[in-house]
């Protein structure tokens, strides 16, 4: 996945997280309800592709490297012997033909390493019976075929999942542009909201152009405590200073929220149908942080 895909992927969560906080507005129009499920559904698939085994590279690359070089400390050991016993019998040919060292061994392709240890197996196995006084025995040379083939597959295997990365791109490039389509959808679905709510279309806005605002925003949360609020519904609750003024109604819940408001420090206010205005506490919102605070509606109105 390029730089630009995990970006853009990155900011996809955070946008949906924000809706997932803000269900109970977003659910009210079910297009956007219907988009964001849409939204989760390619996330789910470019999180987890659904061709084949997930195959961790690192580890099977690890692995392969060591196979790699137990076949060639094995491929040593026996031309080690084969070496010895060709120049005890002073056969230049066959010493040649077999001797080797780690740094030839190391600078062969994949194919060509096989093919040599191939080639030595054999070789070895004819004149085995010979070798013995050389500390060459059938245990080693069974041994040096089972690390054969055991580098053989893991080649296979590293094979096999250069071709599932490639298809696993593939597939994630189709469900990026699907999730781009959606969230183009999104985009003109959520103007509905930018009347009735334009502080939650504001903070969208600002996170769809910078997803790293959502990683920590400012938070204000209002628990109304009090005995007679219900009976002085609807009232709200504002927060105000001399360049920002947000407003957020009350729940029949009692609690009041207000999302994202810039930093800084602000009066609360309490809006009632009969006190058009009351000064409540002094609030200092800092950056990133979720500020709960319980308001005794009961103590205010005796002020």
């Amino acid at each position: 996945m390029t730089k630009e895909h995990h970006n853009y992927l990155k900011m996809t969560y955070v946008v949906n997280k924000f809706l997932i906080e803000h269900h109970e507005i977003i659910a009210t129009i079910p297009a956007i309800l219907n988009t964001q499920y849409e939204i989760e559904y390619y996330q789910n698939l470019i999180k987890n592709p659904s061709n084949g085994e997930q195959i961790h590279s690192v580890t099977l690359t690890k692995t392969k490297n060591e196979a790699r070089k137990r076949l060639s400390d094995r491929i040593i050991q026996i031309a080690g012997s084969i070496e010895a016993y060709a120049m005890t019998r002073k056969d230049l040919e066959l010493l040649n033909t077999h001797k080797t060292s780690h740094n030839k061994l190391n600078r062969l392709t994949e194919q060509a390493l096989l093919s040599h240890a191939t080639n030595l197996l054999a070789a070895a196995t004819q004149i085995q019976p010979t070798l013995t006084d050389y500390g060459l025995t059938t245990e080693i040379l069974q041994n040096l075929e089972n690390r054969i083939e055991t580098y053989k597959n893991l080649i296979q295997k590293a094979q096999n999942l250069s071709l599932h990365q490639s298809a696993t791109k593939n597939e994630k490039k189709q469900n990026i542009t699907a999730l781009r389509s959606a969230f183009h959808k999104l985009d003109r679905l959520m103007l509905n909201l930018s009347e009735n709510h334009p502080q939650i279309y504001e903070t969208y806005q600002n996170y769809r152009k910078n997803p790293k605002l959502g990683k920590r925003y400012n938070r204000l949360i209002i628990q109304v405590e009090s005995q007679t609020y219900r009976n002085l519904s609807p009232f709200t609750l504002s927060l105000t200073n001399p360049k920002r003024s947000y407003t957020a109604p009350v729940k029949p819940d009692g609690n009041a929220e207000f999302t994202s408001p810039a930093t800084g420090k602000y009066t609360l206010f309490l809006h009632t149908p009969d006190k058009e205005e009351t000064p409540v506490v002094e609030i200092t919102i800092k950056r990133g942080k979720k500020v709960t605070l319980s308001l005794n509606l009961d103590n205010v109105k005796d002020k």
